[in-house]
């Protein structure tokens, strides 16, 4: 979602621009989510319990992640952040790697 708010295409305040993408986004990641969910739910279908319960919580996990923390709590944090959220766009200086010293 990040690059899609730093592009310059995208343009007017930040919370806008969360918004956009987020509603650009939401149709691939609630795909995305409910195969995964329904993959991990096949093994609810043994008759081992472990298996079961293991599905189960991996289904309802994946379920919260994709309706809790990636459709509300990311947008809602990265309108927080504001600028900072470009963090990834901001040219360092110097190498990356710094060369190894030797002794």
């Amino acid at each position: 979602m990040s690059p899609r708010t730093i592009r310059p295409a995208a343009r007017g305040a930040p919370a806008l621009r969360v918004v956009a993408t987020a509603g650009a986004t939401v149709a691939v990641i609630t795909s995305a989510g409910l195969a995964l969910a329904a993959t991990f739910t096949v093994p609810t279908a043994l008759p081992v319990v472990t298996a079961l319960q293991i599905g189960l919580i991996v289904a309802i996990g994946v379920l919260l992640d994709m309706f809790v923390v990636r459709s509300r709590l990311v947008p809602a944090l990265a309108t927080d952040a504001g600028p900072r959220i470009r963090w990834q766009a901001v040219p360092t200086t110097g190498p990356a790697f710094p060369e190894p010293t030797r002794s």
